[in-house]
C-alpha cells in the first residue's frame, strides 16, 4: 500500500535535476535581490551608530526611494513577462525594443523622483515625518542621495531584463561590488576614517551616490560589449516603435 501511495506521488515531484536547475536559478536571484536593497540599508545600519537622530532620517528619507523601487519594480517586471515571451519565440529585435521602452520609462521615473526631491524636498520628508529635527536631517541627506535615483533605474531595469532572458549570475556578481563599494565608502566617509573628512549623514549619501555609479557603468559597459544579449540599440526603427509606444500610451492605460 505504501508503494502504491509513493507511486501515485511521485508524479508531483520532480527529478534531481530539476531540483537543481530550479536551485541554480532561484539562489542568484534571491542573493542579487537581497543585494540590490542591500546597498540602502547599509547607510541605516552604519548610520545607527551615529545616534537614533541620524538613523530616523536617512530611514524616513529611504522611504522615498523604496516607493520609486516599487514603481521600477512593477514596469520592470511587466517588461520582463514580454522579454521572456519574445525570448523564448526567439525574436530578439522585439526584446531589444521592448528592453528600449523599459529603460525610457525607468530612466524618467527616476528623473520624476529626482525633479520632486529637487523642487519639493520638504513636502517630500513631511509625507512621513513633520519633526523638524528628522525633516532637516533628511533634507541633508536627500539633497545628494537624489542624484542615484537615475542611475539605479539603469541598473535595475538591466538587471530585470537580463533576468528574464535567464542570465542570473552577472547581477550577483555586479551587486557584490556595489555592496563593497558602499560600506567602503561608508566607513571613510561617516566615520571619518583613512583620512577622511567625517561628513556624518552625508558621507553616507555620497559613498551610495559613487556606489550606485559604479553599478550602473558595469551594466552600461555589459550593454556596450553586446555579449550578454542587450544592447545599445537605438537605431531609428527602434526609436520609431518607441514613439508610436509613447503616442499610443493613453488608449493603452484607459
Amino acid at each position: 500500500m505504501e508503494i502504491i501511495l509513493v507511486m501515485m506521488l511521485k508524479k508531483y515531484f520532480g527529478t534531481k535535476q530539476f531540483y537543481r536547475t530550479v536551485i541554480s536559478i532561484a539562489f542568484p536571484i534571491m542573493a542579487q535581490q537581497f543585494i540590490t536593497t542591500f546597498v540602502n540599508l547599509i547607510d541605516n545600519v552604519m548610520i545607527g551608530s551615529i545616534g537614533n537622530i541620524a538613523l530616523t532620517s536617512v530611514t524616513v528619507a529611504n522611504r522615498f526611494f523604496l516607493i520609486m523601487n516599487s514603481i521600477l519594480f512593477g514596469l520592470c517586471g511587466a517588461a520582463g513577462i514580454y522579454i521572456a515571451q519574445f525570448f523564448g519565440a526567439k525574436q530578439k529585435k522585439n526584446c531589444q525594443e521592448v528592453f528600449n521602452i523599459n529603460m525610457a520609462f525607468a530612466v524618467g521615473a527616476g528623473l520624476l523622483f529626482t525633479l520632486i526631491i529637487f523642487i519639493f524636498p520638504q513636502y517630500a520628508i513631511e509625507l512621513f515625518s513633520k519633526t523638524p529635527i528628522i525633516v532637516d536631517e533628511a533634507i541633508k541627506y536627500l539633497h545628494l542621495a537624489k542624484y542615484t535615483y537615475i542611475p539605479f533605474a539603469v541598473s535595475f531595469t538591466c538587471m530585470m531584463a537580463l533576468r528574464a532572458v535567464g542570465i542570473n549570475k552577472i547581477q550577483l556578481k555586479v551587486g557584490i561590488v556595489a555592496v563593497i563599494t558602499n560600506t567602503a565608502l561608508n566607513y571613510c566617509l561617516i566615520f571619518g576614517n583613512f583620512g577622511f573628512f567625517k561628513m556624518g549623514i552625508q558621507g553616507a549619501a555620497i559613498a551610495t551616490i559613487i556606489a550606485r555609479l559604479v553599478e550602473m557603468a558595469i551594466y552600461l559597459i555589459i550593454l556596450y560589449r553586446n555579449k550578454h544579449f542587450f544592447s545599445f540599440d537605438y537605431s531609428a526603427d527602434s526609436l520609431e516603435t518607441e514613439f508610436f509606444f509613447f503616442l499610443d500610451l493613453p488608449e493603452i492605460i484607459l
